[in-house]
């Protein structure tokens, strides 16, 4: 069995998002993948089978077993290795659970020949593809010559001059980088929705709808500079995210153009996290070296244009409408995705300033309240360009027209758990008024004119979408957070350990875990602080004591002339299990275990205060908690927060354990 030295380091390029695609599997058998290995940990005594941590460029980790022997392995520092021979296998773990572990059977030292290899043999393929599919690659390496930097080869330089020159763009930024189409190429246009990271040639044409500006990211292997841009398929609307980093990210934000289409080629295709996905595509694009982007010629921009219309055309037939009372169960799955969301405007909120907590710069924004036939609202905070235009343009519509529906399509906004449930849009977002007179054949927006003008919608007693949901939300982020029924959630009973986590650094930092403790509070610190004061208005936001009768609320933004005391604290328990852990708490539970309110606990003596908090040891209750990891100072840690704390029924815990003990557990 060969063995593996492995080097402090090597100056060689990371195979892209490797270790995304192994976790998601999407990898020919045993392609060659160049990662930086690190967390060296022997698990044989022969020194044969060792534990590592895998790492890509994108700061992805993988854990994995590397069933070989390796030689003057380092944790100071990564080593970069190629893998040659891995697969995925399922062992059972200690409590005889199944577990899928990746299992490296073969492995190289990568030298900088290694990252050259797979580009050298992309080259070889290309050579066998047939003169058009050539004459197409070489038309659009223009843009990889321009901008590469020059101690760098680019695939430009080792192939024949383009067959038709780059002509300058309609928008003078991509003049200077973005390479024209030639006219006289035939193309193999595929579609966004049929993608898949097994696709190996077509050309998707695309239209920037977004772009963020360059951003700068810390990384295992340095800073990199990251751009991420949102494209939709022209003609259809479909939207899919791309993603370009280090010198690519430099040079496709010259190339790319908000509101300009392109030919995009050679583009790597791999899964789109759902915890952080916002298109409408399964699917990510990645801009690499060899990627090949070029712009339509104005004719056909123009032609283009004319045979779409009007853009919020294609915006409404992209939006996969969810109704106003499915938003919480939505956030619930996913805190963090975006919603389309059709509805009737009813009210549009006068201009507030918000101050952002970055730079102090100040932000409008107003909220639109809009319902819809499911007999719930809700408040959406629109913000910057759309403050001066779309709600200018609602607020005079709602005046000049009281008795008709005014209809509105939000694409792309995010719900938030602000009031239980409320809505808020990004700089994506759009907003699109009465979309069934663009859309005609709209049967969600046509529908719900029809409901509200016709069927007695405006009649309609509407509930707030967040309505018995703001202290749920507010203390674990969503509504039960795990999409349970009650019942199913009560009689999900775990312990202490469940929530541990054995290596923080692995996980990522959205992920969560809800569990039903039964569990005795054991001790509470009795020099912290046990609350804050908040805003008087019921938005439990933090306020500072001005120290001349106000109070002021930097989240807000506004003074108050009275503020009120909230408790926030942490607590031990043991479980029935005799595991045991620190407990973030609010005030709910502080008022049932204190029995007393914040604003009372204040005004007691030092000494009643402590006895008070003494009489809060011992107390047992069901509590049900969320487990999420918090980054400070660079380090990860383990919190657990409160959502709810109930009495216990004994005589439903009875029934439990006799269920426990006839299922054998």
């Amino acid at each position: 069995m060969a063995s593996v030295t492995a080097p402090n380091h090597n100056n060689v390029p990371l195979t892209p998002s490797a270790c995304t695609r192994l976790r998601n599997k999407a990898f020919a058998p045993n392609e060659p993948l160049v990662v930086s290995v690190s967390a060296w940990t022997p698990i044989s005594s022969s020194n044969t089978k060792h534990k590592a941590i895998l790492m890509d460029d994108m700061d992805t980790r993988l854990p994995c077993v590397f069933n070989l022997p390796l030689e003057n392995a380092s944790n100071s520092q990564p080593s970069m290795v190629k893998l040659t021979a891995y697969s995925w296998k399922t062992v059972k773990t200690a409590d005889q659970n199944d577990k899928e572990i990746l299992i490296v059977d073969k492995a190289e030292i990568a030298t900088e020949g290694t990252g050259a290899s797979s580009d050298e043999q992309k080259e070889n393929n290309n050579s066998n593809e047939p003169a058009a599919k050539r004459v197409k690659a070489e038309a659009g390496n223009a843009v990889a010559a321009e901008t590469a930097p020059a101690n760098k080869t680019t695939h430009a330089e080792t192939k024949a001059e383009p067959s038709a020159p780059a002509a300058a763009a309609v928008a003078p930024k991509a003049a200077a980088a973005a390479p024209k189409a030639n006219p006289n190429v035939r193309r193999k246009i595929i579609s966004a929705e049929g993608l898949s990271p097994y696709m190996s040639s077509g050309t998707l044409k695309l239209r920037v709808t977004s772009k963020r500006p360059i951003r700068t990211v810390n990384t295992r292997v340095g800073e990199k500079d990251v751009l991420n841009v949102e494209l939709a398929e022209a003609g259809t609307g479909f939207s899919i995210e791309a993603t370009a980093w280090g010198d690519n990210a430099r040079k496709f934000d010259e190339v790319l153009v908000e509101g300009r289409t392109f030919y995009v080629t050679k583009m790597r295709v791999a899964l789109a996290s759902k915890k952080y996905k916002s298109t409408d595509s399964d699917y990510t694009l990645g801009l690499e070296n060899d990627t090949v982007i070029e712009a339509l010629s104005d004719d056909e921009e123009a032609e283009l244009v004319a045979s779409e219309g009007d853009p919020n055309v294609a915006i409404v037939k992209a939006m996969a409408g969810v109704n106003i009372s499915d938003i919480a169960v939505k956030m619930a799955k996913n805190p963090r995705m975006l919603v389309d969301v059709f509805g009737v405007v009813t009210e549009v909120g006068a201009v507030r300033s918000v101050k952002r907590k970055s730079d102090g710069s100040e932000l409008q924004t107003r909220e639109v309240t809009i319902v819809d036939d499911t007999g719930k609202s809700v408040n959406c905070a629109l913000w910057g360009e759309l403050v001066d235009k779309e709600c200018a343009e609602m607020e005079a519509e709602l005046a000049a027209k009281p008795d008709s529906a005014l209809l509105v399509a939000l694409r792309h906004v995010r719900p938030t758990s602000w009031n239980g449930v409320s809505l808020s849009s990004l700089s994506k977002s759009k907003v699109v008024l009465n979309p069934d007179v663009l859309v005609a054949d709209c049967a969600r927006a046509s529908g719900l004119r029809r409901w509200y003008e016709q069927d007695g919608g405006k009649q309609t007693a509407f509930v707030a979408a967040g309505e018995g949901l703001s202290g749920a939300l507010t203390a674990g982020g969503s509504p039960g957070g795990d999409g349970l029924t009650p019942e199913q959630r009560a009689n999900d009973r775990k312990s202490f350990d469940a929530l541990k986590v054995d290596n923080p650094e692995d996980r990522s930092l959205a992920e969560k875990e809800y569990a039903n403790v039964r569990a005795t509070v054991v001790y509470i610190k009795p020099d912290q602080n046990l609350m804050y004061l908040a805003a008087p208005d019921g938005s439990n936001k933090k306020v500072m004591d001005n120290g001349d009768g106000s109070f002021w609320c930097e989240g807000l933004g506004k003074s108050f002339t009275s503020a009120t005391n909230r408790f926030i604290f942490s607590a031990k328990a043991v479980d029935s299990f005799g595991s045991e852990t620190w407990l973030n708490m609010f005030n709910a539970e502080g008022e049932a275990l204190f029995g007393k309110t914040a604003d009372e606990m204040a005004a007691m003596e030092k000494e009643d205060r402590e006895r008070c908090i003494k009489g809060a040891f011992w107390q047992s209750g069901v509590f049900r908690l969320c487990r999420q990891l918090r980054e400070w100072q660079g380090e990860r840690k383990v919190r657990v927060n409160t959502l709810s704390m109930s009495k216990i029924d004994y005589a439903a815990e009875s029934r439990l354990l006799l269920a426990a003990i006839k299922s054998g557990c």
